[in-house]
């Protein structure tokens, strides 16, 4: 029998979709999932069969409704009819325009249009819409999906953080170009691009995208927005004297992280939001450097270990070459650790991609400076206000996000649009 609360949640979504007696309930999950806050809450998955079509414990017939709610809020995150088709009263839905699926989505989800999210683009049948402060883009961004066919609507997606008025920190707008332009110098970087057509690489200077505080003087990294919650930079070389014999097998991973309806409404701490213990710590360290004696043992010293981070309930520890440079293109293992006996129970390498690339031509050297390279590139840099989140103060800060659409290439200096390389 269901818990009293989920039946409780059911109801609402049953009548909030207008499902009524078209639909009934046959299958049901928790899961946990934390935001970039570093917060955790319950998704509450359902699937909604027709009334007339049979239990099917592996196919979901047409007009399957597909919905996830955040338990809590009862903000609605997925809406999926199967094969496009619907039975719901559309009476519960939008039209396929702009106001009609705006004041939706704002009564499903409970967010403002403007303050929390803003249209980023629309067509006949489709929309996608962007996290915002007051039409401002945020970083790490959020999107939701709608999509209609024969005027129903048939998907409704939404992933991502959409920052309320307590997690922003307000203020004017106050760069310039010009008073930024050092530092947008100093992303001005050197790397080597592989091109495909030709089995060569070829070596280009990029405005490498980061966000510039509105004080002017700090940034926030791109790759910073990548890796948000648990986690411990490094950089230790890993060296062992003798091998291990013991076969490392690789186990499939569980990323799916189920919860009871106890630990649901408990708000039990998605594992991912636990700190890593310097304890543990030690012994993941070590198990990196166990699981190289296994399967890389005449590698002493040529790994480094460069972050611990959790994911998926998993604690994730990342090797790079120790000698790798500042290569754009790096070799990388991912030693998988169980995250509660810190054992290695999987690997993930980027060998065979970059094997790819073997028989490439290498890049010719530079015949341009990287300052000669920026001044040509100035006029194409973008400076656009976005709020990005810094993990350090705990909420999102004014910035000036730089970005540039254009590179030049080192050898001859012309000018390249990069997306078409």
């Amino acid at each position: 029998m269901m818990d009293e609360r989920l039946q409780e949640a059911a109801d609402d979504i049953q009548k909030r979709l207008g499902f009524g007696d078209q639909y009934r309930l046959v299958r049901h999950e928790l899961f946990p999932e934390k935001n970039i806050l570093n917060e955790t809450y319950y998704v509450f998955s359902t699937e909604w069969f027709p009334v007339d079509a049979a239990d099917d414990e592996d196919f979901n017939p047409a007009g399957t409704a597909v919905v996830d709610i955040d338990l809590h809020s009862k903000a609605l995150r997925r809406l999926v009819f199967v094969h496009e088709t619907t039975l719901a009263d559309q009476a519960s839905y939008p039209e396929p325009n702009e106001s009609d699926v705006i004041e939706w989505i704002e009564e499903m989800t409970g967010l403002v249009y403007g303050k929390q999210f803003t249209l980023a683009q629309q067509n006949e049948d489709e929309f996608a819409f962007a996290a915002a402060v007051d039409h401002i883009p945020v970083s790490p961004t959020g999107w939701i999906g709608v999509e209609f066919d024969d005027g129903k609507l048939t998907m409704f997606t939404m992933d991502g953080h959409f920052p309320n008025d307590s997690e922003v920190e307000w203020e004017p707008f106050a760069l310039t170009f010009d008073k930024i332009a050092y530092v947008a110098e100093q992303q001005c970087r050197l790397i080597d691009i592989p091109i495909e057509s030709e089995e060569r690489w070829q070596p280009i200077y990029t405005i490498e995208e980061a966000f510039v505080k509105n004080d002017g003087r700090e940034t926030i990294s791109l790759s910073s927005q990548n890796v948000l919650g648990t986690m411990i930079e490094k950089d230790l070389i890993l060296e062992w004297d003798e091998r291990d014999e013991t076969p490392f097998e690789q186990q499939e991973l569980d990323l799916a992280l189920k919860a009871t309806a106890d630990e649901a409404f408990n708000r039990k701490a998605h594992p991912d939001t636990l700190p890593i213990t310097a304890e543990a710590e030690t012994v993941c360290v070590e198990e990196a450097k166990r699981f190289l004696k296994r399967v890389f043992p005449e590698d002493s010293g040529q790994w480094r270990l460069v972050g611990l981070r959790r994911e998926n309930g998993y604690i994730f520890a990342d090797l790079k070459p120790a000698d790798v440079g500042d290569a754009y293109f790096q070799r990388k293992i991912q030693v998988v650790l169980d995250g509660t006996d810190y054992e290695a129970v999987n690997a993930i390498d980027n060998k065979m991609l970059l094997d790819m690339f073997e028989n490439y031509t290498p890049a010719e050297n530079a015949r341009i400076s990287a300052k000669e390279a920026f001044e040509q590139l100035r006029d194409d840099i973008e400076l656009s206000p976005t709020y990005v989140y810094d993990q350090t103060l705990g909420h999102y800060v004014l910035s000036g996000r730089l970005d540039c659409l254009y590179g030049i290439d080192a050898t001859t200096g012309q000018h390249i649009e990069l997306n078409e390389l």
